[in-house]
């Protein structure tokens, strides 16, 4: 078990720890809002020594049982430690002992400096922290610039969708390629002016994204009677409009085998039927 890994090189008891600053600080490990925690943590007592936090985060740094990292760094001019595991859930799992033998010790020995410190809890691609002055926990935020870009454009996204604009908004994966859907009725000047501001708000954000992590990646306007137009953000030309309407099976006779050549000299070819097929985003020509 972690408890008995950490507990073990750690090589301490403890000292008693405020049940108020460990019930609130773990809910790092889970979607918590931003919140105040209560964190006054009591004083050593009866002669109990203090974990040495920095001797505690470097060895289990090195370990290869415990299956997070511990590191010190010097975040706006403050020290922090932070804690790192590869997903939310492993941290959660193990949290804890983590607060019991490195957060609480960590924040009061840096209070007791005098020093203005904090904790960083990294899952996967994000990131929360803990002021250890305040008790102040924040929000989880993306630490991958990519993946905190692609967040905000689903944001906003999602927010033009569930708005009054008259325009919708979806993202999708189109024969291989990012694709940001945006639906409107073009007989509503408002739907109109607002999918300009709509494409200037999201589309532009989106196809900077689409360069910035040299993906290929388009824009679609789609309107009422599934007609649209695909805006490449790599060479940022607009297509010709694109009927998306589902395709029906054309009622063909079957031909009666002929032996006489056609009026161009040429011999006749047989028509070939379509299937039934429903594709959003039709293929497009090479």
């Amino acid at each position: 078990m972690i408890n008995d890994r950490i507990s073990r090189l750690s090589n301490t008891s403890g000292r008693p720890l405020s049940l108020i600053l460990l019930v609130g600080v773990a809910a790092c490990g889970s979607g918590a809002q931003a919140q105040t925690v209560p964190h006054e943590a009591s004083s050593p007592s009866g002669g109990t020594a203090t974990p040495d936090p920095v001797r505690l985060c470097k060895a289990i740094q090195s370990s290869e049982e415990i299956p997070v990292s511990c590191a010190f760094e010097v975040v706006d001019s403050r020290p922090h430690m932070l804690i790192g595991a590869s997903s939310e859930q492993v941290l959660a799992q193990n949290l804890t002992v983590l607060l019991k033998h490195l957060v609480a010790p960590f924040c009061y020995t840096q209070g007791q400096a005098g020093e203005s410190s904090g904790v960083i809890f990294v899952a996967g691609t994000r990131a929360r922290q803990l002021e250890c002055s305040s008790g102040k926990l924040s929000d989880w935020v993306e630490t991958d610039p990519v993946v905190a870009r692609t967040v905000a454009i689903e944001q906003a996204c999602s927010t033009v969708q569930r708005g009054n604009y008259g325009v919708g908004c979806s993202l999708m994966d189109v024969e291989g390629t990012p694709a940001l859907i945006l639906s409107y009725e073009s007989t509503n000047p408002r739907a109109v002016e607002n999918l300009v501001a709509v494409a200037r708000e999201v589309g532009r954000p989106f196809c900077e994204l689409s360069r910035a992590a040299k993906v290929r990646g388009t824009t679609v306007f789609l309107d009422e009677d599934l007609t649209g137009r695909f805006f490449d953000c790599g060479t940022a030309q607009l297509s010709e409009p694109v009927s998306f309407r589902k395709q029906r099976k054309p009622n063909i006779r079957p031909s009666t085998p002929s032996n006489r050549p056609s009026g161009n000299g040429r011999p006749q070819q047989v028509a070939s039927t379509i299937g039934d097929r429903w594709e959003l985003l039709p293929e497009r020509k090479r």
